[in-house]
């Protein structure tokens, strides 16, 4: 297994994140409770998946950037599940739908905001 410590966003400039308090809540948008941020380096989906090769699984929680991040998503992408966070990314669940509307099934958890798509 390989680790890349980079966060997938739209770019490959790095990008600003806060380290939260709760290590599974650190995200690029600003927080209540966080250390200074840092800026880490940064991947496109596009890039990570090149990485690999062929079709792929993805896995996706990304703590509010998953909505821009899904905006482009690669054709090599042919499963998809996450955790959205809308109200980090002042963002809607109708948003993450239409985001995901060319996928075969889409299901969003309203409440969690887990979603699937095929």
């Amino acid at each position: 297994m390989v680790v890349y410590n980079e966060a997938v966003t739209t770019h490959t400039d790095g990008i600003l994140f806060h380290i939260s308090d709760r290590n599974v809540s650190s995200s690029i948008f600003p927080l209540e409770h966080s250390a200074p941020p840092t800026i880490v380096p940064s991947i496109t989906l596009q890039r990570a998946i090149d990485r690999i090769g062929g079709d792929v699984f993805v896995k996706m929680d990304i703590e509010g950037a998953e909505y821009d991040v899904l905006k482009n998503i690669p054709p090599q992408v042919q499963e998809i599940i996450g955790e959205a966070h809308p109200e980090k990314a002042g963002r809607s669940n109708d948003e993450l739908k239409s985001l995901l509307s060319h996928f075969k099934s889409v299901t969003i958890e309203e409440g969690k905001s887990i979603f699937h798509a095929v």
